[in-house]
């Protein structure tokens, strides 16, 4: 029984699932060597895109510096601050 969700855990996955719009879930594509900053640029390109297909102006800097206010990449609970720290 030790496997078992606690109520609050399965409200949490309920509570995300009909909240889809908390969520993104994308694929990006990196050189082999790449750096935390390869990946940011990757996304970046890739929100842009998105907005831009959705009416956004995809030049404004004011979406560019609110993607990396907002959100922070993370690996294995570590925060990637370090743009030349290698993915690998």
């Amino acid at each position: 029984m030790a496997d078992e969700e606690s109520p609050e855990e399965s409200e949490k996955k309920i509570d995300s699932l009909s909240h889809p719009e908390v969520m993104a879930l994308f694929a990006v594509v990196v050189i082999q060597n790449a750096t935390v900053h390869h990946l940011k640029k990757a996304i970046q390109r890739h929100i842009l895109l998105k907005l831009s297909r959705e009416g956004v102006d995809k030049e404004s800097n004011d979406v560019k510096k609110y993607i990396w206010k907002t959100y922070w990449l993370s690996f294995e609970g570590q925060k990637l601050t370090e743009n030349h720290q290698p993915l690998t």
